[in-house]
């Protein structure tokens, strides 16, 4: 299964504050039968903002501590 909406990313918008509930969100949804999440931080200006490269740096370190697959929207 593949997870093509989630907020994931730490400390960007409503969904998961720290790296560590990130890793916790990554091992229940492996635990379900997921094997790829697509990370889909909400964007609003001047609310939700978080460069690119801050994205592709928080998955990176994920990756790092899950075998499920982490894909960034663009």
């Amino acid at each position: 299964m593949i997870d093509v909406h989630s907020h994931i990313l730490p400390g960007i918008d409503d969904g998961a504050k720290t790296i560590q509930e990130s890793k916790i969100l990554l091992q229940e949804a492996k635990s379900v039968g997921f094997e790829a999440v697509i990370t889909t931080p909400h964007y609003m200006e001047g609310y939700y903002e978080v460069e690119e490269k801050t994205r592709k740096e928080l998955i990176k370190q994920l990756q790092k501590e899950t075998t499920v697959q982490l894909y960034s929207r663009k």
